[in-house]
């Protein structure tokens, strides 16, 4: 800490979420889908056009479209139907295209190449080369060859970044790599992927571990928070009261000890600390 700054509506917000180790900045990590400004088109020879959201590519200029309102297709704005009308849904990914058919979920791409046979129950969009897919109630990992990269037997799975993929097996979380590999073994009661780290909470605490797995932030802290510039937020609670502080990850060291109300997370060095109703900077 090197001086106290006054700093007038600073606007800075923290919480922690209700059963978690994790603190959270909802203005800029939680976005939603901003479907405002999309104005609904008509196409010549269809009844029903969907030109907003997944339904559509509106960079491409593609939309889907159906006579009756239960068989889709997708066709250019100029009404060329360029993907049969053949489909119980239609939802983009980029180029490729998530298709339903007789209530299993395949993948296509616009020019109508099929990559993946609907087979599945439910099929996410893909991440790089690569689709979580629903079997018998289980997911596993699929390429876009249709090749199984893993079992199905997770109770569910989310792509935490292009390499990682969050799974969850009797209750507890794990992270896995797309060529199936356990890297966090399941045992964590959740896991984010955060500025390259994962942050992990274990027997209600918080920790770090890295793409590897190995761990390089222990499970000492009642709360971590944002990662930036390979510095975390971690917060410990004294006499009832959270206080927060800094630790290194290339070091797995304290920076700076539990002893502030509230931080901000560091930028170009510097972060922001609170003491009362005093504002200071920390670097």
């Amino acid at each position: 800490m090197k001086q106290w700054l006054l700093c007038l509506s600073l606007g800075l917000s923290m919480s922690a979420f209700a059963n978690s180790v994790f603190i959270e900045d909802h203005g800029t990590r939680a976005q939603q889908e901003n479907m405002a400004g999309c104005a609904k088109r008509s196409i010549v020879g269809y009844n029903h056009v969907n030109s907003c959201g997944g339904w559509a590519n509106r960079e491409l200029g593609l939309a889907s479209v159906s006579m009756d309102g239960k068989t889709w297709g997708v066709a250019k704005l100029d009404g060329q139907l360029i993907i049969p009308l053949a489909y119980q849904s239609i939802y983009f990914c980029g180029e490729y295209i998530e298709v339903k058919q007789n209530d299993k979920f395949g993948l296509i791409d616009i020019n109508n190449k099929q990559f993946i046979e609907p087979k599945y129950e439910s099929l996410s969009c893909p991440t790089k080369q690569y689709a979580i897919a629903q079997q018998n109630g289980k997911y596993g990992l699929i390429n876009l060859s249709d090749k199984p990269m893993t079992e199905f037997r997770y109770q569910q799975m989310r792509f935490l970044n292009d390499e990682l993929i969050k799974v969850r097996e009797n209750h507890q979380y794990g992270a896995i790599n797309t060529d199936g590999k356990i890297i966090a073994n399941i045992k964590y009661q959740d896991i984010r992927e955060d500025d390259g780290y994962l942050r992990v909470s274990y027997q209600d605490k918080g920790g770090v571990i890295d793409r590897t797995g190995k761990i390089v932030l222990p499970f000492d802290y009642e709360l971590i928070g944002w990662i930036n510039e390979h510095k975390i937020i971690i917060a410990k609670k004294e006499q009832e009261q959270i206080k927060y502080g800094f630790a290194d990850l290339k070091t797995g060291k304290t920076l700076v000890k539990p002893m502030y109300d509230k931080v901000s997370a560091f930028h170009d060095g510097m972060a922001a600390v609170r003491v009362d109703d005093r504002w200071g900077i920390c670097q």
